[in-house]
């Protein structure tokens, strides 16, 4: 080969080298500007799960506190349950003397 072929492969070389250069530099480019929205969307996401956790803290510290309650109520209901089951009990003796005396009326008058 001749050195004018030798030269001209070269510059073709070159021109296709600077070619393909340009294009992985614009793929590049492109390449970055997405990242660049990704990190955008990642931070994001990582400032909307701050929130989300410090919610979740805010709810387990509330469940801490209704679950408090609950217990303060199943006690309450307890009570409660246990003077219906007194006043129950004191009704049916109510009930009783009632009936007593009215039998111990009618069987006084008789014997007198």
């Amino acid at each position: 080969m001749d050195e004018d072929k030798k030269k001209e492969i070269r510059e073709i070389a070159k021109e296709v080298a600077t070619v393909v250069n340009e294009d992985l530099k614009s793929q590049f480019k492109i390449f970055g500007e997405g990242l660049s929205g990704v990190r955008e969307t990642v931070n994001l996401i990582a400032d909307d799960m701050d929130h989300v956790k410090s919610d979740i803290v805010d709810i387990k510290s509330e469940l801490k506190d209704i679950r408090g309650d609950i217990k303060v109520i199943k006690g309450n209901i307890v009570e409660i349950n246990e003077k219906l089951d007194k006043k129950a009990e004191k009704e049916v003796v109510d009930g009783h003397e009632k009936r007593l005396v009215s039998l111990e009326d009618m069987a006084l008058p008789k014997a007198a």
